[in-house]
């Protein structure tokens, strides 16, 4: 098994943010004006794989569908967030997304091949569309919400 499968397993991720695949493989993720920015897909590193984070599942941000489960919820560290895909038949990880200032995911849902999740950090709430066969295809979009000041 490999460290990414293992860390799984434990609901832990690397530290690094980014899209990790089972055969131990990452793209390492950055945000540009609410761009996703990915870059070239390479191993991990021994130093990578130990360190890593734990996964708190946000039981609310479970979705099973007929052929593929979604997990989210948050890191660790605050603002840290991850949506992680599994093949329903074998439970098996398909990839792992960790994000750095995600915030909390809230919802997720999945419908024709695309992942719908909603991550929160007031005031700041991101809509995402994850293609579930190419992630690193994910959007985003930013919004704030209102905040209500008491006189």
């Amino acid at each position: 098994m490999g460290t990414i499968l293992e860390l799984w397993g434990r609901d832990q991720c690397p530290i690094e943010d980014g899209l990790f695949y089972p055969d131990d493989t990452f793209c390492p993720i950055a945000f540009k004006n609410d761009q996703v920015l990915l870059s070239q897909r390479r191993p991990i590193s021994a130093e990578l794989s130990d360190q890593w984070v734990d996964l708190d599942i946000n039981p609310n941000c479970t979705f099973i569908a007929q052929e593929f489960i979604v997990w989210a919820g948050s890191g660790a560290w605050e603002g840290e967030g991850f949506i992680a895909l599994e093949v329903r038949a074998t439970e098996g990880l398909v990839w792992l997304l960790h994000l750095p200032d995600a915030g909390s995911f809230a919802e997720v849902s999945l419908k024709n091949d695309v992942i719908y999740a909603v991550s929160r950090e007031y005031p700041v709430r991101l809509d995402w569309r994850v293609p579930v066969s190419v992630p690193q295809d994910m959007l985003v979009l930013r919004t704030y919400e209102n905040r209500s000041e008491s006189a």
